[in-house]
């Protein structure tokens, strides 16, 4: 069957018809809303009641602070995807403190009471610069992880909430509130489009990019790029790619070319600033503080997903130019499956 692109004239009319099996490849890859998890939901609740009876105790006789919290990350925009290998699921949840910045100048102080707590078996809790991390363990091996948030929250007169950012060992200028409107993100990402066919495919593009870094960037750290910086490029430059049946008058969908025109976008976008630092990729949040999610990679880090970008836009190109399943499937396969183990994608999109 042929599919006539509906907006990237640039791409090759795609000759290979394999939606049915991205369609499969994403219903195994995809993790529902964190509230629809029942076992993710557990631990992080789990979690909560643990801090709020430790600020019990901790200040008892004392006014004890109080708390409420959100959802946020890829489970609250529905772009969550299973990990790679298995285990060291992330559950992001912010945590929003009624106080006042101005009565904790050192923001670490407010973190501290959050690790101090939750720093106790059966997991280990570590103060990162952007929140507290909680790691549990099951049989000797990472299970999974809820990074904790931690934030002053809004009020009439101060209406953005105020992320705690530093840790123990932050320079003085680096332990600060900073505005952070993590809420009207979160509003942005999710309602990017209007149309609810645009809507899921928008996210099970960003699903597609999420797993792909996972299989092609093995490393921590700022080596791979971060999600956000995924979801925020597809927010930026995504475009829904289908059809009308000229007979049923269905919509049929277009994931392959869509994806392809999503990363093509990606790399046009590279730019070299001048400043000796080569060509990369910025993606700045759409909200408060409108930081690149992308500017702590190196310059060697970001001529590596360059490449790695480059190498999956040729292998969506070449998936795209054949008129067989089988072989535009295997041709996917290697680049959203790593050589450490079988991914869903060689049973699910490698079928026919």
């Amino acid at each position: 069957e042929i599919y006539t692109l509906s907006l990237h004239d640039a791409l090759p009319i795609s000759l290979v018809h394999i939606q049915k099996q991205f369609l499969a490849f994403h219903e195994a890859i995809q993790l529902t809303n964190l509230d629809e998890n029942k076992t993710l939901r557990e631990k992080r609740d789990l979690l909560l009641d643990k801090l709020r009876d430790g600020l019990a105790k901790k200040f008892e006789g004392q006014s004890v602070p109080t708390f409420s919290h959100r959802n946020q990350g890829s489970y609250s925009i529905s772009t969550g995807v299973k990990p790679s290998n298995g285990r060291d699921y992330d559950i992001d949840v912010a945590l929003l403190f009624n106080i006042d910045p101005a009565d904790y100048p050192d923001p670490v102080t407010v973190k501290g009471w959050v690790h101090e707590i939750l720093n106790v078996n059966p997991h280990q809790a570590d103060i990162r610069r952007p929140c507290v991390t909680v790691q549990y363990t099951e049989k000797g091996q990472d299970a999974y992880h809820v990074d904790f948030a931690v934030y002053a929250a809004p009020t009439d007169a101060r209406p953005t909430p105020m992320l705690a950012m530093g840790f123990p060992g932050s320079a003085a200028d680096l332990k600060v509130w900073e505005p952070s409107d993590f809420i009207g993100l979160l509003d942005k990402l999710t309602n990017r489009f209007d149309d609810n066919d645009d809507r899921l495919q928008y996210r099970r593009a960003i699903r597609f990019l999420k797993r792909w870094k996972d299989e092609n960037f093995r490393a921590a750290g700022e080596a791979a790029p971060k999600g956000i910086g995924l979801t925020c490029a597809a927010y930026s430059w995504f475009k829904p790619e289908f059809k009308i049946d000229r007979v049923s008058k269905q919509r049929e969908d277009n994931d392959l070319a869509a994806l392809h025109g999503l990363v093509q976008s990606m790399l046009s976008n590279f730019a070299d600033r001048g400043d000796g630092h080569g060509p990369r990729l910025r993606t700045p949040l759409p909200t408060a503080p409108n930081g690149d999610p992308f500017e702590r990679m190196s310059d060697n880090q970001m001529a590596a997903f360059e490449g790695k970008l480059k190498t999956l836009r040729d292998r969506l190109w070449e998936a795209q130019d054949t008129a067989d399943p089988a072989k535009a499937c295997a041709t996917l396969a290697m680049v959203f499956r790593s050589e450490e183990h079988t991914s869903e994608l060689q049973s699910r999109i490698g079928s026919r």
